[in-house]
């Protein structure tokens, strides 16, 4: 029940506004739900049409302030917290806070009313806080609590500071006052709360916080011992790690979460994996023994989300173990035809083929789970996003007739929408992937190999030169007659790769070399074509199928060019070649070589070099046959 003083003061109030009747109604014994009183227009700390001059109440104290019980109990009445009785609680725990002349429970006062009226997901959130600053005694709290700021010693420092980035008590005048006299105590912190004062920081644009608090926790690195303590560090450390100076800090990080990776769960691996891929750290050991853990912790509860983090972390990290990536793409394809949203799905599983194209894994059952989402692709991805997804699937797999026919008219919208222009790189790099086929030739003719688009790439985009010189070729020998672009070829001229050495390439070279005495004049290695491609071994053979010098005079001989299919030119687990193996090969082909391609599985089942110079010498005849 209301007092007498509260209904006298609301009488006054609607006398002076005019609403006497819509008072009298209050003062009814009509339940408080059915008073209609967003009705109430011109109530101030009722009315929605008002609510903007709620904030002249803030910062105008002379002004009168609103009945504080009233507010309370309307704020709880619209969030479903409560109502009179409820709101008669808070409303004198308020007032005996507000009395009080104890710092501390000043403090709790503030923090016990916002966490008992406001509701921060509710829509209506930052109104109810708008009205509950009008009433004099919070007001005079959150005054008292200010002035008392260099009083309260770093815990309470902290949670004030939580609460005002979460709920903006003060202006930005005060808030910066507040950092003011949190960072000088921020050392007698524990790592957890150095965390939450750092997650904090980034709501400020000052980098150089950011930064101060960093450089404490890198320092006190050794006080982690809780796993999600030293996840959260990991994530604060990846920028911080890219600086020399902090590198250390990170190999202790990785030391500990080596330590800890039995004790750390599916999701937590997953984080943990996730720093290691953002900081460009490749740790074998540590990632190793996180794939141990996954493989025996995976459960078919493990989300569809995480499971595509971490095909992205193990593509990023470079590591393949055929057993973890197995298990991961059946779990895949369990969750995405079990996903209801097909969005959800599609989106999911371009960021998995990304990761398998990178790591030339398809597995049937994903390539087939791929192949049943793959006419969703344009209904779900952006233009930049479906190019990709065309790359890859291309590059892990051959359409079919019906599948060239969806990749046309997926080509055919994304022309409409002009990402040739916005995106160049992006759609020469859908011409390249898709290669010289009846899906892409019309396109590539019209689209790609025209005057405008190749002096774009020429000016703008140096480095994709080769891969027009490439799809040029390719016309000019499917068209005699095709008269394309013009292409600055920038005297380019056929040179030695500088491709790092390889075993598997040298242990090829060496024996092909012994296939003739005269190993400088018969065998050319590591050279690089003037249309961009890559040869690791070149021999002249003649008709009788002998390797001879290169001085050699005549026509009838034969350029066999040697190319090395190496793990990542394969596509596993059945070790098939990539779309860019298979490109090789054909544009080699139309350059009139003769070809040996040897898959590393194939060379390094061979026991010895005698078996070795047999199956090359057999690869070299059946290439001229």
């Amino acid at each position: 029940m209301f007092s007498f003083r509260h209904l006298f003061t609301l009488r006054q109030m609607a006398m002076q506004m005019g609403l006497r009747r819509s008072v009298q109604r209050l003062s009814s014994h009509t339940k408080w739900e059915q008073h209609s009183i967003h009705k109430c227009s011109n109530v101030r700390l009722l009315s929605t049409s008002e609510y903007e001059k709620l904030n002249e109440f803030k910062n105008t104290p002379e002004k009168p302030v609103s009945n504080t019980f009233l507010c309370i109990t309307h704020i709880l009445e619209n969030t479903n917290k409560g109502g009179k009785e409820e709101a008669e609680k808070v409303f004198n725990d308020l007032v005996e806070g507000y009395q009080a002349n104890d710092e501390k429970r000043n403090l709790k006062a503030v923090f016990d009313t916002l966490e008992s009226v406001i509701v921060k997901g509710d829509v209506h959130w930052f109104k109810h806080l708008q009205i509950l600053q009008t009433c004099k005694e919070f007001r005079g709290l959150l005054e008292k609590v200010f002035f008392s700021l260099s009083n309260y010693n770093e815990h309470d420092l902290l949670n004030l500071l939580t609460c005002q980035l979460t709920f903006r008590i003060y202006d930005k005048t005060r808030e910066a006052k507040l950092w003011e006299n949190v960072l000088p105590k921020s050392n007698k912190l524990n790592i957890s709360g150095l965390i939450r004062l750092h997650h904090m920081s980034k709501n400020s644009k000052d980098n150089s916080l950011q930064n101060q608090i960093a450089k404490q926790i890198a320092r006190r690195w050794m006080e982690i011992e809780k796993v999600n303590e030293l996840i959260s560090v990991m994530k604060i450390m990846i920028l911080e790690s890219k600086k020399s100076s902090e590198a250390s800090v990170f190999d202790h990080l990785e030391e500990k979460a080596l330590q800890k990776a039995e004790t750390l769960n599916l999701e937590e691996i997953t984080q943990v994996l996730f720093a290691l891929r953002a900081s460009g750290r490749r740790n074998l050991p540590l990632i190793k023994s996180l794939a141990y853990c996954m493989k025996k912790k995976m459960s078919d509860d493990f989300p569809l989300k995480s499971t595509a983090s971490v095909f992205t972390s193990i593509s990023k990290l470079n590591f393949h173990d055929a057993a973890l990536l197995g298990l991961l793409s059946d779990h895949a394809v369990m969750k995405v035809n079990g996903v209801q949203e097909k969005k959800e799905a599609v989106n999911f599983l371009s960021i998995i083929l990304m990761s398998c194209a990178h790591l030339r894994w398809f597995p049937p059952n994903l390539e087939k789970t791929i192949q049943s989402h793959f006419e969703e692709f344009p209904d779900h991805l952006n233009p930049v996003h479906l190019c990709l997804a065309i790359c890859n699937v291309s590059k892990l797999h051959s359409f079919s007739e019906s599948e060239k026919e969806v990749v046309r008219n997926m080509v055919a919208k994304l022309e409409e929408k002009g990402i040739e222009k916005s995106h160049p790189v992006v759609w020469l790099n859908l011409a390249l992937a898709l290669g010289w086929n009846d899906c892409s030739v019309d396109w590539v003719l019209s689209s790609v190999l025209k005057q405008d688009f190749v002096d774009n790439i020429q000016k703008n985009f140096p480095t994709m030169v080769s891969v027009l010189r490439q799809l040029d070729y390719e016309a000019s020998f499917a068209f005699p007659n095709f008269q394309g672009p013009r292409l600055d070829l920038g005297g380019q001229k056929p040179e030695r790769t500088n491709t790092k050495q390889d075993s598997l390439v040298t242990d090829v070279i060496d024996i092909t070399h012994v296939l003739d005495k005269q190993m400088d004049e018969s065998v050319q290695t590591r050279i690089m074509t003037s249309q961009g491609h890559e040869i690791d071994a070149l021999v002249l053979v003649g008709n009788d199928k002998r390797v001879v010098p290169f001085s050699s005079s005549g026509s009838n001989f034969h350029k066999v060019a040697i190319k090395v299919l190496k793990f990542q030119d394969m596509i596993q687990p059945g070790v098939v070649p990539t779309s860019e193996s298979r490109m090789w090969v054909r544009h080699m082909q139309s350059l009139g070589y003769k070809l040996v391609v040897i898959p590393y599985n194939e060379w390094k089942s061979l026991p010895g070099n005698n078996s070795k110079m047999m199956y090359l010498e057999k690869k070299i005849t059946e290439s001229i046959s």
